[in-house]
């Protein structure tokens, strides 16, 4: 019965596919592979965080359907950043700017119950089988010397999980949230768009283009971020190995993941 309630699929990404659902809302069923603890974790993280007053869709139920788990969110009719970048282009220093904006605004101390950030990072470089036990073991201890706090990061902060409206800006994909150093959101930002690679089929041209709008949008957003933090472009550098070192358990390209592997080889030793 429940089954029958599935609309159109209107969004997917690497973890789950989103479905309309009755009574404007809509459905986001996780993959298999994602732990049922995880899907709780953001499930959790987002009612907080609406009552909170932090720009995220309403949760209403946790449910499964045919063997997956899924979140009953409101339906938020709105493109993402990234679907406003493709279709308008030169955009790219507004939204830019609006994504820095956003993500200041996000960055705040919170009496919630989320993992340390720099405990996630450590156990994610200890997931990953693309890195020697050395390497892990200099990783760790440069992390320890990184200063920590406690304030919210999402995460996985990028144009894909924002959604814009004409009267809000929604972000989503709250499963990684932890609190720590702000910093380090933003160098994870950073690294995605420095290193990510671009989906094919696309022809060289097309690579041209999509490479000089991201690396506009990345100086653009980090020169915005800066001014509003007054913080400086190395201590955000500072962060960039160890949130390289953890993206390597990611369901990447592996030729993402051997230009990341390649940035952790080259700056390992002077860390």
């Amino acid at each position: 019965m429940i089954t029958l309630l599935i609309g159109k699929i209107i969004g997917q990404g690497r973890t789950a596919e989103v479905y309309e659902w009755k009574d404007n809302k809509v459905v986001k069923l996780f993959k298999e592979t994602i732990s049922k603890n995880s899907i709780t974790h953001e499930y959790r993280i987002n009612q907080v965080l609406h009552n909170l007053g932090i720009p995220v869709a309403k949760t209403y139920d946790l449910i499964k359907v045919d063997g997956k788990y899924g979140i009953v969110y409101e339906y938020i009719k709105a493109p993402s950043m990234m679907k406003v970048l493709s279709s308008k282009p030169w955009k790219v220093d507004q939204l830019a700017k609006m994504m820095a904006n956003l993500h200041k605004v996000l960055q705040k101390h919170v009496d919630i119950e989320l993992q340390n950030q720099n405990k996630r990072i450590k156990g994610n470089i200890a997931l990953t089988d693309r890195l020697p036990s050395d390497i892990k073991k200099k990783l760790y201890d440069y992390i320890d010397t990184l200063p920590d706090d406690n304030i919210l990061c999402h995460g996985d902060l990028h144009p894909d999980n924002i959604l814009i409206s004409r009267d809000r800006v929604i972000v989503i994909d709250w499963m990684t949230a932890a609190k720590g150093n702000p910093l380090s959101d933003v160098a994870r930002t950073s690294i995605m768009f420095k290193y990510g690679t671009i989906p094919e089929p696309t022809t060289d041209t097309q690579k041209y283009i999509i490479q000089r709008i991201r690396h506009r949008f990345l100086i653009k957003y980090i020169k915005r971020y800066l001014k509003l933090s007054g913080g400086n472009i190395k201590e955000i550098e500072k962060w960039e190995v160890p949130m390289a070192a953890a993206r390597l358990i990611e369901g990447i390209p592996n030729g993402e993941k051997e230009l990341l592997i390649n940035l952790i080889n080259k700056k390992i030793n002077s860390m």
